[in-house]
């Protein structure tokens, strides 16, 4: 096996900590997040442009929640929230062990990396869709 680079690694589980410790540390409701009392302005340009959501708009909120234990809020925010507030989770011991050790023991085929490419943009693409349809009929009727 080729041995990566262990300043690489290295990089990645501090970001993975860094990410783990900024949800910690921040304070998220359904509309916004602050990070010890500024509150954080929106960064999505779809949104600022359009004034509409788009397929990941909540998904820091949804994380943060999730990692304060708001379960529920956190799904209602962003349905994968709660999925994503795991695999940090997740990330960080094996992150962390990969730079140390320096062998990384998951390896995937390409043919399945881009099925679960797919599957990831479809599960951020269908209720994105199903959320837009549901405000459109809503402005509508």
């Amino acid at each position: 096996m080729i041995r990566r680079n262990f300043f690489t690694d290295l990089i990645i589980a501090i970001l993975f900590w860094i990410v783990a410790l900024f949800a910690f540390t921040s304070k998220a409701t359904f509309d916004n997040v602050t990070v010890l009392g500024f509150q954080l302005p929106t960064i999505c340009l779809f949104k600022r442009l359009t004034g509409l959501d788009c397929p990941g708009c909540g998904l820091t909120r949804a994380v943060i929640l999730a990692f304060h234990g708001q379960f529920h809020e956190s799904f209602l925010r962003h349905v994968l929230g709660i999925p994503m507030a795991l695999f940090l989770i997740v990330q960080i011991p094996y992150r962390t062990l990969v730079a140390i050790s320096g062998n990384d023991p998951i390896h995937f085929s390409p043919t399945f990396e881009r099925w679960v490419n797919l599957a990831i943009a479809l599960l951020f693409l269908v209720p994105w869709l199903v959320k837009m349809t549901i405000f459109a009929v809503a402005k509508t009727g």
